[in-house]
């Protein structure tokens, strides 16, 4: 159940994220996703560090407790430090139809998945061979 709410969780964050992002900076907007995907790279990077770290200090629970706390914070935080910003809707399914079927986009989408399906893989084979080295 929880992988469920994770899930959700993550895939609201990083859709909504990419959207703010794309209409905040219109000027930049390849730099800023580029720079965020760089952040992503290195929070997965550095998050299991920081988590053995926390794991060392305060035993099992405080990284959850932790890392929760802040991701609740985050909401308010961002209510008060975004700036209001007005979103032009256009829906356009004849460009949208043409994006999917575009080949580079295809072939983008299984680079993408792939990826996901060997990290997700990862998380879930390799922690039982990094038990043994232990």
């Amino acid at each position: 159940m929880g992988r469920i709410v994770q899930a959700i969780g993550s895939v609201s964050l990083f859709t909504l994220g990419y959207v703010f992002i794309a209409n905040e900076f219109t000027k930049y907007r390849s730099t800023a996703l580029a720079s965020s995907e760089m952040l992503l790279g290195l929070g997965v990077t550095l998050g299991p560090a920081i988590g053995g770290a926390l794991y060392e200090v305060g035993g099992y629970m405080l990284p959850f407790f932790l890392i929760g706390g802040i991701i609740l914070c985050l909401p308010a935080i961002m209510f008060f430090l975004l700036p209001d910003t007005e979103y032009a809707t256009q829906v356009n399914k004849d460009k949208v139809l043409k994006i999917f079927l575009n080949p580079s986009f295809i072939v983008a989408m299984i680079n993408v998945l792939t990826a996901f399906v060997i990290l997700g893989f990862n998380d879930a084979a390799l922690e039982s061979h990094v038990r043994q080295v232990r």
